[in-house]
């Protein structure tokens, strides 16, 4: 009975840490500028608390699942919701903005990654690499674009099928710094882009009370979902977790189906089941979530889901995973490549700025400043954190980029479809000559396609 208790204490350690997050940034007059979320500033103080021998007996290594768990049960949870317009239903104007937004999304990701080869290449040659490969540069792109769950996963299949070492917890470090940077440098950039929309006679100045603490007043508080089911019958949210569930059991069985039928199969030298990894559960998780809520929605189902109450879910397992991310960091793995990680980190930080704002002060739109700002936020934290920085300048969603990045979601998934799923789980295969040429080739694409998308 004894050691069933270990795993709830751990996560009750996390909840914890978010607990103490919540009250810092209610508190302290320093975090409440810098707007730090409740989410961060938990995850630094039990990656403190671990580093110093005070993490009840816990390791960094009893976090990392938590992380890719709770990323995974965002993702499905986030499909499971359903955007308001699909592609094809999509007003034109929604859909030229959120086709702008990913198509930046995918060459940040391959800009990013050809960068964390490349630096790491160069301090390499310098001395300064401190034996950081260009492995672990690469992954900061999965760090920083796409967040901690992906470099876990895709960090974990190089490691165990390609001998690879340390990747997976460069690449959390990364997503962690993605994190700081998406807040300290996005939040002082959504000031400045709220000051130029008051100087245009749109929005206000004025920050509310409540973005600051964190915690909202009485009288502004908001019910966060609808009753589906009589509380006599089940709650509401626990039945909204069931559906969840039952999305998540059905993945497990799709990939033990498909490593069955493709175990001994190979795709040159590389074994097929690979692309079949549970390491990527949340690629195929996503699939079978967006299946699921197709069909049911097809068979006149879609009233039994409120997207209030998924939402709530989508949200806390972001929270949950952001937490875990920063306690699964090992101190040791930091101290040994804390010199390259801060350049390669700086370097892509300063190119994800230029890429976003370039594109963004060249818009045809006045809501380019909020574009590119919203999709620095997204291309350094989450998809959450692009929402986030769009909230501080624009707290209404009064413009139409909150319904944008619904669509954008599903965009970015089909157009980096080809790196998520066939080419990245297997970089280290295809070698990195021909991996960088097929992120240059899809940054040369972008840049293209950018020149015919007016949003």
């Amino acid at each position: 009975m004894e050691a069933s208790f270990s795993g709830v204490i751990a996560f009750g350690f996390m909840a914890s840490m978010l607990l103490l997050g919540v009250v810092a940034r209610a508190r302290l007059g320093f975090f409440r500028r810098l707007m730090i979320p409740a989410s961060l500033l938990g995850g630094l103080f039990g990656f403190l608390l671990i580093s110093i021998g005070w993490g009840l007996g816990y390791g960094p290594e009893d976090f990392k699942l938590f992380t890719l768990h709770f990323f995974t049960l965002s993702f499905m949870s986030l499909c499971l919701t359903g955007p308001d317009e699909m592609p094809g239903k999509a007003p034109p104007a929604i859909f030229r903005g959120a086709l702008w937004l990913s198509v930046i999304w995918v060459m940040s990701l391959c800009l990013q990654a050809l960068l964390g080869i490349g630096v790491t290449d160069l301090l390499a040659l310098f001395g300064d690499g401190a034996g950081m490969t260009p492995f672990q540069g690469a992954i900061i792109a999965n760090g920083f674009t796409q967040g901690p769950g992906q470099a876990l996963a895709y960090g974990s299949i190089w490691e165990q099928s390609f001998g690879l070492h340390d990747i997976v917890s460069v690449g959390l470090i990364f997503a962690s710094l993605g994190f700081a940077v998406s807040f300290l440098v996005g939040v002082p950039l959504a000031r400045w882009v709220a000051s130029k929309r008051v100087a245009a006679g749109h929005g206000s100045q004025t920050l509310q009370v409540d973005v600051l603490s964190g915690i909202l007043r009485a009288e502004n508080r908001e019910p966060v979902g609808k009753s589906i089911t009589h509380s006599a019958n089940v709650d509401t949210l626990a039945y909204h977790i069931g559906l969840l569930g039952l999305a998540y059991v059905l993945t497990y069985f799709y990939i033990e189906f498909m490593l069955s039928v493709t175990d001994g199969m190979m795709m040159g030298k590389m074994p097929v089941a690979t692309f079949f990894s549970y390491n990527l559960f949340f690629f195929h998780g996503l699939v079978v979530a967006t299946v699921l809520r197709v069909v049911l929605t097809r068979l006149g189902l879609a009233r039994y889901f409120d997207t209030g109450t998924q939402k709530m879910i989508t949200g806390t397992a972001v929270d949950f995973m952001i937490v875990g991310t920063l306690m699964s960091i090992q101190l040791s793995v930091l101290a040994a490549y804390l010199v390259p990680i801060l350049v390669v980190g700086g370097v892509v930080s300063l190119a994800t700025l230029a890429l976003c704002f370039y594109y963004g002060s060249r818009s045809d739109s006045e809501l380019g400043l909020l574009r590119a700002l919203t999709l620095f936020g997204c291309c350094t934290g989450s998809a959450g954190t692009g929402l986030l920085l769009l909230r501080i300048v624009d707290p209404k969603f009064s413009t139409p980029i909150a319904r944008e990045l619904a669509l954008f979601n599903i965009l970015i998934t089909l157009l980096a479809a080809h790196l998520l799923m066939f080419m990245i789980p297997i970089l280290p295969e295809v070698g990195l000559a021909l991996g960088a040429a097929i992120y240059a080739a899809t940054l040369g694409a972008g840049f293209v396609a950018m020149r015919f998308i007016r949003a």
